[in-house]
């Protein structure tokens, strides 16, 4: 393995940073030995070669700063309604890569969205893989929840609320030595208002039934 990276120390003191073959001594004195820095008496030790293990908490950082509190993207929007299917997601915003290189050295480092959260307030959190499920254009009028979804079926669920969404980010690393890992989870989180109304239906036998919303309840949301 040729280019092992030798430091000399020459009679002065002064350090330098010299190649040469790998059978090289570790260490020694010899004023004739190759990839001496000049005649005379010189001190040299073999430094290992640098590991690309000291580019991952650059990369790490680097990755992860960008990551912001999840946007929400609910559907229906801002105000539900009583057994009508909700579509619960968040704004993709792609995973996050980043390569850091020193030489031919390099660690890159990758962190995306693993789950999203969403606490409704009326059960047990809702957990979904990834940013959730959008909903699609052509499910538009479905009355159906999404495969990452909900319903509120309890007229106890109507009036104003909070939602609480999170967002848990896996961090990964690889390295140009072949070596890979994982850092710590980053986690994010936002609070939004929102509102479940109630569609009643009213008329008589003799009359078409109308729907109405419970008056009042989420007007101005």
């Amino acid at each position: 393995m040729d280019g092992i990276t030798m430091v000399t120390q020459d009679t002065l003191g002064a350090n330098h940073v010299v190649y040469g073959a790998a059978d090289w001594p570790t260490n020694g004195t010899n004023a004739t030995a190759p990839g001496t820095w000049e005649t005379g008496d010189l001190d040299w030790w073999v430094v290992a070669p640098p590991s690309p293990d000291i580019l991952i908490p650059g990369a790490v950082a680097e990755a992860i700063a960008p990551i912001l509190p999840p946007v929400p993207a609910i559907n229906p929007p801002g105000v539900g309604t009583v057994n009508l299917g909700m579509w619960l997601a968040v704004e993709d915003t792609g995973p996050v890569t980043v390569r850091i290189e020193l030489g031919p050295l390099w660690a890159e480092a990758t962190a995306a969205v693993a789950t999203t959260t969403f606490d409704l307030g009326d059960g047990p959190a809702i957990v979904c893989n990834g940013v959730g499920t959008p909903m699609p254009a052509n499910a538009r009028n479905a009355v159906d929840e999404g495969p990452c979804g909900h319903t509120f079926t309890d007229i106890d669920d109507v009036g104003r609320t909070q939602f609480t969404v999170t967002s848990r980010w896996s961090v990964t690393w690889l390295t140009s030595a072949g070596t890979s890992g994982g850092a710590p989870e980053v986690v994010q989180s936002t609070s939004i208002p929102y509102c479940v109304r109630e569609i009643q239906t009213i008329g008589s036998e003799r009359s078409s039934p109308q729907r109405s919303t419970a008056p009042g309840v989420c007007d101005g949301a």
